[in-house]
């Protein structure tokens, strides 16, 4: 699990609060834990009539995909692997015995040599075509049918924060969509410990907007100047310098500067 330091709680940001009445909140980001391999358990997995399974975890939801952990891999002589499920299709109705899970890749090991593998399932053609007749494509990987079974929800669930109750998985998806890679000034972030710096950003402000279009993704210092006025007010201040520190010769030098007069203008260079 990927933690991020909490600066708030700093001596830094202690001190500047009291002696400059700023306020050091961090920029949100989310980290979704992932769920894999789990049975069906009533208590905590919704079915609704189409199938469609949704993890609760108090306010929060998250979307689960079925498939099968233990498979046979020789199919006329060639390898073939489970495919991923989302709706109560017809070889869900056939066969028994599935998982579940909230993200790929997901462990699964053949019932012939035993051995386990980590693998990016492809969607089952039977729920492709269930589904495809109104919002759904063929062979979708499972960051798309995330974010498509949000832009298509009927009643979604929103946090008292504002938040979609499935935000957590919604911005994992969207990020995966474009590669880990920030889409305002390029830097890849795809690695396992520089993902926590890339955030999803709302553009046209509004959190119960959740179409893909309206979506962004930015490493922190790119969606720190996307909230200038968060930055004035010491929003994010300690954890953006940070994010400078380690990444500042793969960032855009106009953006840092752009930062730093913002930090002058505000006295933050006084620390």
């Amino acid at each position: 699990m990927i933690k991020l330091h909490d600066f708030t709680k700093g001596k830094t940001a202690q001190f500047l609060s009291k002696v400059r009445n700023l306020t050091f909140e961090m920029f949100r980001n989310v980290e979704l834990i992932k769920i894999d391999g789990i049975k069906y358990d009533p208590s905590k997995i919704e079915i609704d009539e189409d199938g469609f399974a949704v993890y609760k975890n108090r306010d929060e939801r998250m979307l689960l995909f079925y498939y099968k952990q233990f498979f046979y891999t020789n199919w006329s002589g060639s390898r073939k692997l489970p495919k991923y499920h989302i709706v109560n299709c017809e070889t869900r109705k056939e066969y028994g015995g599935f998982f579940f899970a909230n993200k790929m890749p997901v462990k699964v090991t053949s019932r012939e040599t035993q051995q386990t593998t980590i693998e990016k399932l492809e969607l089952c053609k039977n729920c492709s075509r269930q589904v495809f007749k109104s919002w759904w494509g063929t062979n979708q990987p499972w960051f798309e049918a995330v974010l498509k079974y949000v832009e298509h929800q009927s009643k979604p669930l929103f946090k008292s924060d504002g938040y979609h109750s499935m935000w957590n998985q919604i911005s994992e998806a969207y990020r995966e969509s474009v590669g880990f890679k920030c889409e305002s000034c390029r830097i890849d972030l795809s690695n396992q410990e520089d993902k926590k710096w890339l955030h999803t950003h709302h553009k046209n402000g509004n959190t119960k907007d959740n179409r893909p279009t309206n979506f962004q993704a930015l490493c922190l210092l790119c969606h720190s100047l996307s909230h200038k006025e968060k930055l004035t007010k010491g929003t994010g201040f300690l954890e953006v310098q940070e994010f400078i520190d380690n990444y500042k010769n793969r960032l855009n030098q106009a953006y840092i500067s752009e930062y730093e007069s913002i930090k002058r203008n505000t006295g933050h260079n006084s620390v």
